[in-house]
């Protein structure tokens, strides 16, 4: 499949990662009120980030659809480009099978009532 390297002239976002998907708008957004705005069919799906160059500033996408025209440097000299997290990858919480916790109160000599304790639990396998 064919991929691509994309430039940039700033830092990387730190969050991106491999496995991420990159996506672009296909023109430069409107300015309304002073802010760009762009409607979701301005939105053009790159592909999926292969590798990032972050000394170089740049990252490997690949290009399933072929190049989308919001990278054409003749339509767009400043592309927006953005990224999506990888659902299946990138799922918050932690998984485990086995959890202690102990709660100490070194201030006071009596006991005192704790108001909540809570925690995010779900089921990792079977």
């Amino acid at each position: 499949m064919p991929s691509t390297i994309i430039n940039f002239s700033h830092q990387i976002n730190t969050s991106v990662q491999t496995g991420d998907i990159a996506y672009c708008l296909d023109s430069d957004p409107s300015n309304v009120g002073g802010f760009g705005t762009a409607g979701e069919q301005n939105i053009q799906l790159i592909g999926e980030i292969l590798n990032i160059d972050r000394l170089a500033n740049s990252i490997t996408c690949d290009l399933p659809n072929g190049t989308p025209t919001g990278l054409d440097p003749l339509n767009n000299n400043e592309p927006y480009i953005f990224f999506n997290k990888n659902q299946p990858v990138n799922t918050s919480g932690v998984k485990g099978y086995y959890a202690n916790a102990k709660f100490v109160n070194n201030q006071y000599a009596e006991s005192t009532e704790l108001f909540a304790v809570s925690s995010e639990v779900k089921e990792s396998s079977k």
